[in-house]
């Protein structure tokens, strides 16, 4: 046995415990206190093998280890997109007085969650009155400053729209959209607003009717999407803009058809960098392969990951996100990103053949909880015992008899195998 498995098998066989440690956190991400739990569960005093159905598989070590993200050709960067946290993130209240965020039961349309966005105002006004001298009533605005694109990068902007109406004949309404990047020394700089006719960004003091798009429908009762893609605004030593959308209305030409007007829904409120699927990768893929001179042929693939902590929280993909780990083997002056931990530790413990043990076993443990898969297994007969304890790769269990059909591996993390890692878009 090496160092790491040494110790391990000495506090087995001292202490029959192998503790975790838990940080527990109130709903706000106030810490509370830390929680030791024994998740170790010995076989057969504790977990007793039923119906001699228990085999061992040895698995063949691999060569290589490979996990593919898939990429989004969108990279929404501003939170709370689907008003699942309330109205967080949203300005709601002073300029948009009117407007709350809903759950979404009986009567109140869903989208894409629990919750969504409904301001009850409406007017009369013709589509030809002047935006600028007659300002509608502002019905939504994000909070610019959670909302951050690449300046590099065109972005694209949009939201779903639902229109409640009771009129029983045709309706024709309006809304309109500014959208803004302000300006990082606001509001001594001026903001730069895009040009809806010169389709254009402007750095300008004060907006026009240009400045505001009309974005006319007839459906009502049923969700509508819209968006637009916006090219990059350059910003003298900015790598990134803050952005702004802002919809006004809900408006009638017809004094008949707003008084039949309940409420305007939103939901999906996106802002995004936008990425070319025509000229950007699609999948990210993470390789770490063994460099001994070992014959080995096994290739481990995991695919269709969402996330990826090497691509990072500031990339232009959307899986991205931030942080660096470190392991009690390593020590914290060395960290690594959780791409390089996982396939490290896939590689580790298949190093060589590795045992997978399978079968029925009946749970005996006191604790009035099932067996989890956070739980350990010491397979320690009389007169034969492994040096480690086993983690569960999958179980199907029956809690009224409670017995557990569960396939668990032996982990080999005593040192790490020398391997390269590499990274590659496609």
């Amino acid at each position: 046995m090496g160092t790491i498995r040494t110790v391990q098998n000495n506090l087995l066989t001292s202490t029959a415990e192998e503790l975790i440690e838990y940080k527990v956190y109130d709903k706000d991400g106030v810490f509370i206190d830390t929680h030791s739990e024994n998740v170790l569960l010995q076989i057969p005093s504790v977990a007793i093998p039923l119906y001699k159905d228990m085999t061992v598989e040895y698995l063949r070590p691999l060569k290589r280890v490979i996990q593919e993200v898939n990429l989004k050709n969108i990279n929404v960067v501003n939170s709370n997109p689907s008003f699942n946290y309330g109205s967080k993130h949203y300005v709601i209240g002073g300029n948009v007085p009117n407007g709350a965020v809903v759950e979404a039961t009986s009567g109140i349309p869903k989208l894409s969650g629990s919750h969504v966005y409904r301001n009850p105002d409406s007017a009369v006004r013709l589509a030809s009155t002047s935006f600028a001298v007659n300002v509608p009533a502002r019905l939504l605005q994000n909070d610019s400053t959670d909302s951050n694109v690449k300046s590099d990068r065109s972005m694209k902007v949009g939201f779903s729209y639902y229109i409640d109406n009771d009129s029983t004949t045709s309706i024709d309404y309006f809304l309109h959209v500014i959208v803004l990047i302000v300006h990082p020394n606001s509001p001594s700089s001026n903001n730069i607003l895009w040009n809806w006719s010169e389709n254009k960004w402007e750095q300008l003091s004060a907006f026009g009717d240009d400045h505001a798009l009309v974005v006319r429908d007839t459906a009502k009762k049923k969700w509508q999407n819209w968006n637009n893609i916006f090219p990059p605004a350059i910003v003298q030593g900015e790598e990134f803009n803050e952005i702004r959308l802002v919809i006004f209305g809900t408006s009638y030409e017809d004094s008949t058809q707003q008084s039949n007007h309940n409420y305007t829904y939103f939901d999906n409120v996106f802002i995004s960098n936008e990425i070319p699927v025509t000229s950007d990768a699609s999948k990210f893929i993470i390789e770490r392969e063994q460099t001994s001179n070992n014959t080995l042929t096994g290739i481990y693939e995991n695919k269709n990951l969402q996330l990826s902590n090497d691509l990072g929280e500031t990339t232009i993909f959307d899986q991205g996100f931030d942080g660096n780990f470190f392991t009690a083997k390593n020590g914290s002056a060395t960290t690594f990103k959780l791409d390089e931990l996982i396939s490290q530790e896939i590689l580790n413990d298949y190093r060589e053949y590795v045992k997978r043990f399978e079968g029925t076993i009946f749970n005996t443990n006191p604790q009035p909880i099932p067996i989890a898969l956070h739980n350990k297994l010491w397979i320690n007969f009389t007169n034969s015992s492994e040096e480690v304890s086993a983690y569960i790769d999958s179980l199907d269990y029956s809690l009224k008899r409670n017995e557990y059909k569960l396939v668990a591996h032996i982990p080999n993390q005593d040192d790490d195998v020398a391997s390269s890692y590499s990274v590659r878009f496609e």
